[in-house]
């Protein structure tokens, strides 16, 4: 399939790769990373009006957005520590914010076509699925596989 590029008047230029994306700086764990942003898009369909104004709720709340995401890996890390201390032998409480760059790899958010925004992390505890935190319509923190 040939690669197709599009020019959105919201998300700017995206590529096709059996979804929409694109890759940004953001920075978060008091960090700098290059992260993908994704709209989903089944067969090369258009980018829904949702995942548009989803994408401009994340961008004019961006800090409030980090900081979600920050506290509920924290919390959530902290909450379920002896669980996760069953896959990650250095399971340890997270302090700082920055600690979580010892633990999780941030690498994509995604735009799932109802607007739902989800971001999408690697982590020392659970290396097939990875970790996620969805962010709108409402905040729960769990294993990638429940959210997509």
């Amino acid at each position: 399939m040939k690669q197709k590029v599009v020019n959105n008047s919201v998300f700017g230029l995206m590529e096709y790769d059996f979804q929409w994306e694109k890759t940004e700086k953001i920075s978060i764990f008091k960090k700098e990373y290059d992260i993908t942003i994704s709209a989903e898009a089944y067969s090369e369909e258009n980018i829904s009006k949702e995942q548009e104004e989803s994408y401009l709720k994340f961008k004019e709340n961006e800090k409030f957005y980090i900081e979600t995401i920050e506290n509920k890996l924290k919390e959530y890390i902290n909450e379920n520590l002896e669980d996760l201390a069953t896959y990650w032998v250095d399971a340890r409480k997270i302090i700082n914010t920055s600690d979580l760059t010892k633990v999780v790899e941030p690498k994509s958010i995604l735009f799932q076509q109802d607007g739902s925004i989800i971001f999408l992390a690697e982590c020392e505890w659970d290396i097939e699925n990875g970790i996620a935190v969805k962010l709108y319509p409402e905040v729960e923190v769990g294993p990638q596989d429940i959210f997509i």
